[in-house]
């Protein structure tokens, strides 16, 4: 089972884990909003330059604000709590977000016992499906600027990662 293999790991990393004083205010008083996609974890921090320690990650599907009340939560603990004055949303090439159907997912979800009564556009607007990488990120931006909860003088930008190379592209800068 992998509840148990993941334990097992956790025995053998803690029996050689040194114990670090981090604070969890960011170093670099950044955070970053980014996909789940599997294919970022572990490299994306390194792409950007970034240690543990130096920056908050948050990350949901397809790097989406839009009707997402916990990231602009999220961001607004960061900001007034953990000292965070700036914010670079990254999305990438290649999301599954862009490809999504809601007539498969739909299927899919009655397969597993969920009924939802939605129609498969209504369950694509409920995921979050984008349309363009680039778009994606910068109506991001935009609905981060305008929220009421955040403050006018936080520096937001967005970059684009191609999932081949991890080079970085500046779609939006902040300042």
């Amino acid at each position: 089972m992998l509840l148990e293999q993941i334990l097992a790991a956790n025995v053998k990393f803690c029996a050689q884990y040194i114990p670090q004083q981090l604070s969890p205010n960011p170093r670099r008083r950044l955070a970053v909003l980014t996909c789940m996609d599997c294919r970022l974890s572990g490299i994306l921090e390194a792409a950007m330059g970034l240690d543990t320690g130096d920056a908050i990650f948050l990350k949901n599907a397809g790097n989406r604000v839009l009707n997402n009340e916990d990231v602009v939560r999220s961001l607004a603990a960061a900001v007034y709590e953990l000292g965070v004055d700036e914010i670079i949303v990254v999305g990438h090439t290649k999301c599954g977000m862009k490809n999504i159907e809601g007539t498969a997912i739909l299927q899919q979800m009655v397969k597993r016992g969920v009924v939802t009564g939605l129609k498969p556009a209504e369950i694509e607007e409920w995921l979050g499906k984008i349309q363009d990488e680039e778009t994606n990120i910068k109506e991001a931006v935009q609905q981060l600027q305008s929220s009421k909860w955040l403050p006018k003088d936080l520096s937001i930008h967005g970059l684009l990662l191609d999932i081949s190379t991890f080079r970085l592209k500046k779609v939006v800068s902040g300042y």
